[in-house]
């Protein structure tokens, strides 16, 4: 047998010794030496092989190889059926068993556990770790060997633990379960309690108390509370004496869905090249380290929510592609971690074993093991000499699969054919040495679209007789700039040089008076409509509640929210954990008639008071948010333009964007259109589109919580990049919904003034409305006006050009303006124009694409940013960006086809090609936006 290797280059690979080494796949590179994670967004445990020298408890009798295939037969027997919804039979030398599909999948072929702690105090439980199983369980007291196989450990004893607590039968969390898992009711302990039961393919049963309790996933005291799960009572099979399961399934019950709202939904394992060495599993994306990766898009299988899917699109063997049709992959691949050889298509089985068997024609082939039939005798060689062996998948993602541990099972090839062209299962010995990261919400959850629209613009729900001045609007814009800037640096004060020169304390909330788009949703049973104002920079939601007289509320256009005509509405009381970390995020106010107060501070002297509440908000039909939390507001100071209240979009535990992220993974997007007279919309949930063709990423971070920042790195005008110091950006960029212009810091602003003022220079300037809006033009007679393009350039060499003239122009002044300082600088929303700005936190990137593109055609590219989050833009015309345009809305908890894409934290745009020449564009009247051929993709001009 070949025990370790080394590689020497080209297409093939002499073997001599086996050594490790790293990779990750799925999402894949090569595995990194386990240690304790830094990452705050991560947790990691060992893993090992169940028949390894490093598995906390030897099994006895190590299954023989023709034993691990004919368990291994049956597990993917087992899975095709019940991901296809169809009896499969896999053939084999005894005949062939058929499997039923209504039973769990085969658990004797899984070959990896973890330690983890149940209870309190914790007790270690070594589980087989399965990502074609749901529930977990854990064998339990009392159960005698009459009842239960034994185990190495003691067993799991609830009564020692002060956080177990069985679920009752007639709770909604019983009811939940009856997707499969539901055995009635028990009564064994004088209560009602509810009962699970499974039944796997290899015919082992587990029966016992569906029940909570707080699970230790390491040493670190990383902990999940009231975790779901089986207390086994009643089991047939022997499991190898290991202590019950661990389900890794995309279903409700499992691990990874009950800490989606901690972890996002993903979760990766390496598995060791050999069984003497340690791999690990962790909760939770990578966090900016995602080099070597290659993504491909996941799937749920169509028969349930179980199972991980991804298009295989062909095979290389020593560097040539096979010719294998299309059609033969048509059928999908399941990734799993509990079937050891990969089950491939029929046909292209074939085309593999005929290739691979050539570049080994100088070997002598033994008679099949099994399955196995391309298997050889290396007896006497020192070095042999193996063809890589390649797979590639949508999108283009391509994984060199280790060698021999990745290709070779026992000397043996580990693949087979299906007998059909049936879905295929990629196993564990082609996932060795490589990290598998399984990122549902990626691959992705549900989205949830409404309208956007300018409060000032002819598409607001209400017209305003009081617009404000475009001085006006600066000032607010101004304030709020100054203020976001206090609270990203550090928390310290900063004052930008003005005519008042007025220093904002840190800790108050954003200015709103500069808030300039807002959305409809609906609120209560039944849903009664409420416009509020958008802010990213903000993070509670709330809204003006009855009772409210003139001198506590302002006046609004529509009817006060009535708590008490809706039957879903619930006040927070005062001694509750959501009521204490209110007050620990700075939100609270003490307590009212024993119920939580809120209170806001808003920078602009505007204030709001009232009672935190929880009730059930409507985005869109049929899509809803259960228990949002947010104000019920009774007192408060300011006017809003006389809508009825705020929706907050920060980072921070109270936004909507976080309280909805185990449903829609903590993206959001929202498109401004490049007039006020169109509407945009605002969406939850990453776009669902597998074509990310014209994307640009970068990195986004989260600061204090609430804001989204990115890296500058560069400014191009007419195609020239400018000379700026990167020292000059050092401090970041935040991007921000409500702040209108752009602030530079001060270096790079006036070098682009510098650059633009050239390029314009047959126009005439005209004084500014303020001194820091200081390159306005008159462009009076003209019927057109040539300016140059603009580009930013941002870490990691995305670039966005931006629209001209909406993303550039503001009432013909240039719409950036510098801080006075190389401080932390301010992307505002005439740059964001035309662009679907996607902040993806989970991914740690922001995305920008052509929202003209997103929204005539399924749904388009977007932009991403990278970084404890994540930020995209398209550029596509809001103009078109209507309710019935919008991308389709999907149920929660749906996945989509989406592409593992953006692992790391990264923002981008995408959409067009870089366009360096001038743009044209009429000077009056200014209703045209873009002349023909402006915006181009890989889809053609607009």
């Amino acid at each position: 047998m070949v025990k370790e290797e080394s590689r020497e280059g080209g297409a093939h690979v002499h073997l001599r010794v086996k050594k490790s080494r790293d990779v990750w796949l799925a999402t894949l590179r090569v595995c990194e030496p386990l240690r304790p994670t830094s990452d705050p967004n991560r947790a990691s445990v060992p893993l090992v092989h169940r028949h390894g020298p490093c598995a906390p408890a030897s099994a006895a009798g190590k299954p023989s190889l023709s034993e691990r295939l004919r368990r291994d037969r049956a597990r993917r027997s087992h899975i095709i059926s019940k991901a296809t919804g169809r009896t499969v039979t896999l053939s084999d030398a005894s005949g062939g068993v058929t499997i039923p599909t209504s039973i769990g999948s085969a658990v004797d072929s899984l070959e990896y556990v973890v330690t983890l702690g149940f209870g309190t105090p914790a007790v270690d439980q070594t589980v087989l770790i399965d990502t074609g199983s749901d529930l977990s369980w854990v064998q339990c007291k009392p159960c005698d060997s009459s009842s239960c196989y034994p185990q190495k450990d003691p067993l799991f004893d609830p009564n020692a633990s002060s956080t177990y607590v069985p679920v009752p039968c007639n709770s909604d969390a019983c009811k939940a379960l009856a997707d499969g898992y539901s055995d009635g009711c028990t009564n064994t302990t004088g209560t009602s309690l509810c009962q699970y039961g499974i039944e796997y393919g290899n015919f082992d049963t587990t029966v016992g108390v569906y029940s909570t309790e707080t699970l230790t996933l390491n040493k670190h005291g990383v902990s999940v509370t009231n975790f779901s799960f089986g207390c086994g009572l009643r089991q047939q099979g022997t499991f190898d004496k290991f202590d019950g399961l661990l389900g890794l399934g995309g279903a409700p019950e499992s691990l990874v869905s009950q800490t989606a709202h901690i972890y996002g939904g993903a979760f990766s394992y390496c598995l060791p090249p050999v069984n003497t060495t340690t791999g690990f599993l962790s909760l939770g994306a990578p966090g900016n380290n995602t080099a070597g990766f290659v993504f491909t898009p996941l799937h749920s299988s169509p028969e349930g929510a179980t199972f991980y899917v991804v298009n295989l699109t062909g095979i290389s063997v020593a560097g040539k592609k096979l010719n294998i049709p299309a059609t033969a992959f048509a059928q999908g691949m399941i990734i799993d971690s509990g079937t050891v050889i990969t089950g491939l298509p029929q046909t292209a089985y074939e085309a593999l074993r005929t290739a691979f068997r050539s570049a080994m024609s100088k070997y002598p082939l033994l008679p099949p093991k099994d399955d196995l039939d391309t298997c050889y005798d290396f007896t006497g060689l020192s070095n042999v000499t193996v063809p890589t062996v390649s797979l590639t998948f949508d999108g283009g993602a391509t994984v060199d699969l280790d060698v021999p541990s990745g290709i070779l099972l026992e000397d043996c090839l580990a693949f087979a054919g299906d007998g059909a062209d049936d879905t295929g299962i990629i196993g564990n010995v082609n996932q060795r040495t490589f990290e598998v990261l399984y990122d549902s919400a990626r691959g992705h959850v549900g989205r949830a679209t409404v309208p956007l629209v300018h409060r000032h613009g002819s598409c607001a729900p209400w017209q305003t007789s009081e617009k404000p001045s475009f001085t006006e609007r600066l000032r607010r814009s101004h304030a709020r700039a100054n203020y976001i800037r206090s609270r990203t640096f550090k928390g310290m004060v900063s004052t930008l040089d003005d005519d008042a020169n007025v220093t904002i304390p840190a800790y108050l909330g954003g200015s709103v008076d500069s808030l300039e788009y807002v959305v409809t949703v609906s609120l209560g049973t039944p849903a009664v409509s409420q416009v509020l104002l958008m802010d990213t920079g903000s993070d509670l939601s709330w809204v003006q509640c009855s009772p409210c007289n003139s001198t506590a509320c302002y006046p609004q256009n529509d009817p006060l929210f009535d708590p008490s005509k809706s039957s879903t509405y619930a006040s927070i009381p005062c001694n509750t954990d959501a009521c204490r970390n209110l007050t620990a995020d700075g939100y609270g106010d003490g307590c009212a008639d024993t119920l939580c107060a809120f209170a806001i501070e808003y920078q602009d002297g505007s204030q709001t008071r009232g009672v935190y509440s929880e009730e059930t908000l409507l985005l869109a039909p049929g899509v809803t948010v259960m228990d949002f939390h947010f104000g019920c507001a009774h007192d408060q100071d300011g006017s809003n333009d006389k809508y009825d209240g705020l929706i907050g979009l920060g980072g921070a535990p109270e936004s909507l964007v976080v309280q909805t992220s185990s449903v829609y993974g903590g993206a959001f997007s929202y498109c401004l259109p490049a007039q006020n007279s169109e509407p945009g919309f605002l969406a939850l949930g990453a776009p669902t589109s597998v074509n990310n063709s014209g994307f640009v990423f970068t990195p986004m971070t989260v600061e204090q919580e609430t804001f989204y920042t990115v890296n500058l790195t560069g400014i191009t005008v007419a195609g020239m990049k400018l000379d700026i110091p990167p020292a000059a950006f050092f401090q970041g960029m935040t991007i921000d919904s409500g702040t209108v212009i752009t602030w530079l810091p001060q270096t790079a602003y006036e070098v682009l003034r510098t650059a633009f003022r050239s390029a314009m220079s047959k126009y005439p300037l005209v004084p500014p409305p303020e001194d820091y809006l200081d390159t306005c033009y008159n462009f009076t007679g003209l019927s057109n006006v040539t300016a140059p393009t603009i580009s930013l350039t941002f870490d990691g060499g995305a670039t966005v050009d931006l629209d001209v003239p909406s993303g550039i122009l503001l009432e013909d002044c240039l719409a950036f303006a510098g801080d006075g300082v190389d401080d932390t600088g301010i992307i505002g929303n005439v740059n964001q124009r035309t662009f679907e700005v996607l902040y993806d936190s989970a991914r740690g990137h922001a995305t920008w694409a052509d929202c003209r593109h997103r929204a005539t055609s399924s749904p388009a590219p977007s932009f991403t940013l990278a970084a404890a989050g994540a930020m995209a833009v398209a550029s596509i015309s809001c103009a078109d960006a209507l309710p019935h345009k919008l991308p389709p809305q999907l149920g929660a908890g749906s996945r989509s086809s989406n592409p593992l894409a953006a692992s790391p934290a990264v923002f981008g745009w995408g959409g067009s090609p870089a366009i360096s020449s001038p743009v044209v564009f009429p000077a009056s009247p200014r209703q045209i936006r873009r002349p023909p051929g402006l915006i181009c993709s890989p889809r053609g001009c607009i």
